[in-house]
């Protein structure tokens, strides 16, 4: 009998208590999300990577790993919020806990005539004493530190490096690594900052305040950036942070988000570093690429976080964030390699790369999607065989394969439903092309109601799409010259593609690399409309 066979076999012969009055087995405690009038499980997202299945096999393992160190490029950090939740480097937690060190004016009598939040007071002293550091006088600090005050303020509920840091280490299950710890945080630029040169200025040296320039010969293990993110910006004009970037850039595994601005390009301090980063896309629930995340081949793996406030990070009724789009998708695969890195200390980011890419999920709409449980077996057989001098391996098809093991956890019989749903879903991350354990788990979440589930765990109930403009646009927005030739040469409809589109594209292009696109586009007789004055 043909191993096919022997596996549907299997599966059909898995029952699930009640399925005629179905209800799925929780494996959360938390509530259910209701999106669009629809329903999701609270943490669909690290549900769909298989993060309860990797915390419960991490267990085990706790006195064979090394703690990763994780460095984050973000704004908005509630350094209270960080130090209660998150999991923080011993270091970074006396860093970020600096006592007052002198009485601060702004927050004797809030200027907008409310009492200051205990967080924005922490950091404000916190920001301050830094600032004492740096050798800033008192005039410079009072003028720093009420611009940084009122925006903060202001934006007090944006805590999007807050959301990040969650995603990253907060309690199971909303925080994916379960062994690595925050150690680094970079403060990135904020648009919104951009109007304001008082504002630009403070937000400048409070990302020189949080460890930027000040730790500069220690770096993290693996760098997460989910923000835009460019060292040619004004933002990141400081010696301190130009050196520490450029030492980070050569010598950390960076992960960083490809954006939510599709079809415009990432920006250029992503694209120059396409071979030394892992680029995250991100999916829908249903496992098809969000309507603006890029998804090519600069694009490393995607991630489950939808199209803008859809992922929970926090359990807490009056603390949740609602989270999504690629800045969400970037932590699940950031904190999924610490935990790699706990095993495999020297991982390379091309060997990052391999391990991703040939354990990912493959959803309907052909996208791969980050498979965390199937990754960590992965790491951990590799460094029980011997790393690093078996590193070779990952570059091999046949050490990924899981098949027996999932058939065995197929073939395991009178259990609980919960026991059954939980060998099923293990069956499902080690064997996720197998069409027939796909569909029964995609019947058990359709016929307890969450379709968009069900369409990620049954990758054959949605058709491929069709990606010919979404590749010519990527294809543009790349200057990639011999790609958009040999998408324009495969087809006759040259009205296909979206003219508007490109005309945008084009005007938001380096004069060189926008020659050369127009010259492709001519040459296949596309036409032109936008006139352009460089």
């Amino acid at each position: 009998m043909k191993l096919n066979a022997l596996l549907l076999f299997a599966v059909t012969t898995v029952t699930i208590v009640g399925l005629s009055s179905p209800q799925l087995p929780k494996l959360y405690r938390y509530r259910d999300l209701k999106i669009n009038n629809s329903k999701l499980t609270y943490c669909w997202a690290q549900e769909a990577i298989g993060v309860p299945e990797a915390h419960s096999l991490l267990t085990r393992f706790k006195n064979y790993t090394t703690t990763p160190s994780i460095g984050i490029f973000e704004a908005g950090y509630n350094i209270a919020t960080l130090i209660k939740q998150t999991r923080l480097s011993a270091e970074l937690i006396d860093y970020l806990s600096i006592p007052p060190t002198e009485p601060i004016k702004i927050l004797q009598g809030d200027v907008w005539g409310s009492s200051p939040t205990k967080e924005l007071v922490q950091d404000v002293h916190y920001i301050n004493a830094v600032f004492t550091k740096m050798g800033l006088d008192k005039g410079q600090r009072d003028h720093l530190l009420l611009a940084y005050y009122l925006s903060a303020k202001k934006r007090s509920k944006e805590q999007h490096g807050t959301a990040v840091a969650n995603l990253l280490t907060s309690k199971s299950p909303f925080g994916v690594s379960a062994n690595g710890e925050i150690d680094f945080l970079f403060l990135s630029r904020d648009d919104k900052w951009e109007a304001d040169n008082d504002l630009l200025e403070a937000q400048i040296w409070t990302g020189n305040a949080y460890r930027l320039g000040l730790v500069i010969d220690s770096l993290p293990d693996i760098v997460n950036i989910s923000r835009k993110f460019d060292p040619l910006v004004r933002a990141f004009t400081p010696p301190e942070i130009q050196e520490q970037y450029t030492k980070i850039a050569q010598k950390t595994i960076v992960v960083a988000s490809a954006g939510n601005v599709f079809p415009d390009p990432i920006e250029s301090g992503k694209r120059e570093l396409f071979d030394k980063m892992i680029i995250v896309g991100s999916t829908e629930p249903s496992g098809c690429v969000t309507l603006y995340s890029p998804s090519n081949d600069k694009v490393t793996i995607c991630a489950p976080s939808g199209n803008r406030r859809v992922l929970q990070t926090t359990g807490e009724e009056d603390g949740s964030i609602a989270f999504g789009g690629t800045s969400g998708a970037t932590p699940l695969v950031t904190g999924a390699l610490a935990d790699v890195l706990s095993f495999l200390p020297t991982l390379t980011v091309s060997e990052a790369r391999q391990m991703l890419q040939k354990t990912a999920i493959i959803s309907g709409d052909n996208t791969a999607v980050l498979n965390y449980y199937k990754l960590i077996r992965v790491a951990i057989k590799l460094s029980t065989i011997g790393w690093p001098e078996h590193r070779k391996f990952i570059f091999t098809d046949d050490f990924y394969d899981f098949t027996d093991e999932s058939r065995q956890y197929l073939s395991i019989d009178n259990t609980s439903e919960e026991q059954t749903f939980a060998n099923l879903r293990r069956a499902f991350f080690l064997s996720s092309n197998n069409s027939a354990i796909r569909e029964k788990l995609s019947q058990i979440y359709a016929q307890a109601g969450y379709e968009a589930q069900a369409l990620f765990y049954g990758n054959d109930s949605i058709p491929p799409r069709d990606t010919r403009e979404h590749d010519y646009l990527t294809a543009i927005a790349e200057a990639d010259g011999e790609k958009i030739a040999a998408i324009l040469s495969a087809t006759d409809d040259k009205d296909f593609y979206n003219k508007v589109f490109t005309s945008h594209l084009l005007k938001r292009m380096d004069k060189k690399d926008r020659q050369t696109v127009v010259k492709t586009l001519e040459e296949h007789e596309i036409e032109i409309r936008t006139q352009f004055h460089d």
